[in-house]
């Protein structure tokens, strides 16, 4: 390894200067593991048992019109006493949490977006999603918090 010569000041201040810059650089696996981070956000809620998807639950010979898929996918998930009802569609999501009670839902797509509802007094709410893409949701109210597995398109 070659010492470098410092006795030129020039030198010296470039020197400094590129490794300050290296000091400044993050490390993409540094980056990769903070994004990652944030999926553990809500690690404290539960996660939230799928107890019905109208997708996997078609009556036997249900034949839509022309081949086209169902617009309205109906899921129900369970978390101890809690229980939601979501509807999917192209454009939105739309649920209630039961029992009522008012609170936040975070939707967090697959490509890292999220976006945030809130659920009124009645435990209702709505949200725009993109149902071309698997995401999950996390429904803080008073009392619970819980979360959703992925749901696929």
């Amino acid at each position: 390894m070659s010492t470098p010569s410092w006795d030129d000041d020039d030198r010296l201040l470039l020197d400094l200067g590129a490794a300050m810059r290296a000091g400044e650089a993050v490390p993409e696996r540094f980056v990769e593991l903070g994004k990652q981070s944030f999926t553990w956000y809500g690690i404290d809620a539960e996660l939230a048992e799928l107890s019905y998807d109208s997708a996997a639950h078609q009556a036997p010979g249900f034949a839509v019109a022309r081949g086209a898929a169902a617009e309205l996918r109906a899921l129900t998930f369970t978390s101890g006493d809690l229980v939601l009802e979501l509807e999917i569609t192209p454009a939105a999501a739309r649920g209630q949490v039961l029992p009522p009670g008012a609170g936040v839902v975070v939707v967090s797509g697959a490509d890292g977006t999220s976006s945030t509802a809130v659920i009124d007094a009645d435990g209702w709410f709505a949200v725009a999603i993109d149902s071309s893409q698997s995401f999950s949701l996390t429904v803080r109210t008073a009392g619970a918090a819980f979360t959703t597995g992925p749901i696929l398109p």
